[in-house]
């Protein structure tokens, strides 16, 4: 596989879990013959499906061999692309997105549109992309036990891939295990761009607002160190992040939300989504990594023969998530704090509400916590959870081999305000990486991706099927043109990442 992981070397072969083994076992699990669910395939002679791998409700994604150079690839088959508009947007993002990332060594590559027979009536569109082995849902899945180093590693691999994501202003808004693809060396490839989003062409631009906010606690700490006043406690950063977001609280709440609240699966979901926050930024996708983290200390044990069980489940699994996807069987309404009464409102309560399931593992926020907050009435709504403090011991105890520095970065990811986690920079700083870091693989995108063709604010009007069907066709024929000019090997040979635009 291309960009293969400088990190296999530092992993004791003899410590080093069977991933081949168990991505062997994987592959004889699924049927020997699908000729069947391949018949209808619309691929062309260039390449030949071997096997369908995975399956939803965007189509399928099969094994393929290219022939003419024998390479191993993915076809994704998405059906009726056109069927609906909202659908056929996210397809056309994730296109762009992803040949706009073609430089970073961290996500999937798109290596060929496959063109269908007839232009003017087509349904469903074939992408060929690089071909990964597994993905972290199915290794956090099987009962593979992982030493930290092989955590740190693949950690540490997933923040220099979204690292590079969001240096180029892009936030990917769905991070989780099965959006991880994973080869045996602990190489990763983030996919799945199809609720990703540049935030370039927006007027108030969450990482500037992220940013502006890290450069002035900056500058108090560069004031106490030449008055010589120790560093500022956690606390002490808390409080002047809420005077901060304090002072520009009716300026963020009448903010006209222009990002979707609908985002991230709800195991990952921040809490800024899950409360509709019209501000959420680049601290989203670090909290969920912060999940798939946690779910990999998981699977630490502390010797070989130890039988503690291997734990496969997430840290938060909710099972709905209010207001977004409320519990449908009916749930009782809880009180309002005492003392709100200007903004009474009875709220449905269920133990396994996504919020009442984080704040049963972290605790009940503080002021400081919520200070991001800018509705009165969400602010009610997770008063209503009885919770205790945050005590580190509360993840501990779900991860009784982590280490404490991995407890303490999963901790800081972990933070309830957004505005408190660290930046994928300032993660990389941290000591559980500090024998691991690697400057060439912490690089940054050459400029910000702008795909002003769907979500800039010049985008006055919603694009119509038309439009975007329009797109689509520029893209099949600009990998036609890169076809007849490099030949039959054309997939074996890079293309700017702004070429065709």
């Amino acid at each position: 596989m291309e960009n293969a992981n400088p990190y296999s070397s530092l992993i004791d072969p003899t410590e080093q879990p069977p991933f081949a083994d168990a991505l062997a076992a994987q592959q004889r699990g699924r049927a020997s013959d699908q000729s069947d669910a391949f018949s209808d395939w619309l691929v062309g002679e260039d390449y030949e499906i071997v096997k369908i791998v995975g399956q939803g409700s965007y189509g399928s994604v099969a094994e393929a061999i290219h022939r003419p150079t024998n390479k191993q690839v993915a076809i994704k088959r998405l059906e009726d692309i056109f069927a609906d508009t909202e659908d056929c947007k996210k397809m056309v993002r994730e296109i762009l997105l992803l040949k706009a990332l073609n430089d970073c060594a961290f996500t999937t590559k798109i290596l060929d549109i496959i063109e269908p027979p007839r232009l003017s009536e087509f349904r469903d569109l074939y992408f060929v992309m690089e071909y990964v082995d597994s993905d972290l849902k199915k290794i956090i899945k099987s009962q593979l036990k992982l030493s930290e180093l092989h955590v740190q590693v693949i950690i540490y691999n997933l923040l220099c891939g979204l690292n590079y994501i969001h240096s180029a202003q892009i936030l990917h808004r769905d991070v989780k295990p099965s959006n991880i693809l994973i080869n045996e060396d602990c190489h990763i490839k983030i996919c799945d761009f199809g609720l990703a989003r540049s935030v370039v062409g927006l007027k108030s631009n969450p990482f500037k607002v992220r940013q502006d906010i890290k450069e002035k606690i900056k500058q108090i700490e560069t004031d106490r160190k030449v008055q010589r006043h120790p560093p500022l406690t956690e606390d002490q950063i808390k409080s002047h992040v809420k005077i901060m977001l304090d002072s520009r609280q009716k300026e963020r709440a009448a903010m006209d939300r222009k990002l979707s609240d609908h985002v991230v699966t709800r195991w990952y979901r921040a809490p800024e989504v899950i409360l509709i926050e019209k501000e959420y930024g680049p601290a989203i996708d670090v909290w969920s990594a912060g999940c798939i983290m946690a779910e990999l200390l998981q699977k630490i044990q502390a010797h070989a023969d130890d039988p503690h069980t291997i734990k496969n489940q997430p840290l938060f699994p909710g099972k709905c998530c209010f207001p977004l996807s409320p519990d449908k069987n009916g749930t009782k309404k809880s009180q309002v704090a005492s003392g709100d009464e200007e903004n009474s409102r009875k709220f449905p309560v269920t133990d396994w509400d996504q919020l009442a399931v984080i704040l049963g593992v972290i605790g009940s926020p503080s002021e400081e916590d919520m200070s991001f907050i800018t509705d009165k009435l969400a602010i009610s709504y997770i008063r209503q959870y009885d919770q205790k403090q945050l005590q580190l011991g509360s993840i501990k105890d779900r991860l009784p081999y982590a280490s404490e520095q991995a407890l303490d970065l999963l901790q800081k990811m972990l933070s309830f305000n957004p505005y408190m986690r660290p930046s994928f920079q300032e993660c990389f700083t941290h000591p559980f990486f500090e024998n691991l870091r690697k400057p060439e693989l912490e690089s940054i995108a050459s400029c910000s991706i702008n795909i002003k063709e769907i979500d800039s604010d010049e985008v006055r009007e919603p694009l119509t099927l038309s439009q975007l069907k329009k797109i689509v066709l520029q893209e099949v024929k600009f990998f036609r043109n890169k076809r007849g000019t490099e030949g039959t090997s054309h997939i074996l040979k890079p293309y700017k990442p702004y070429e065709s635009r």
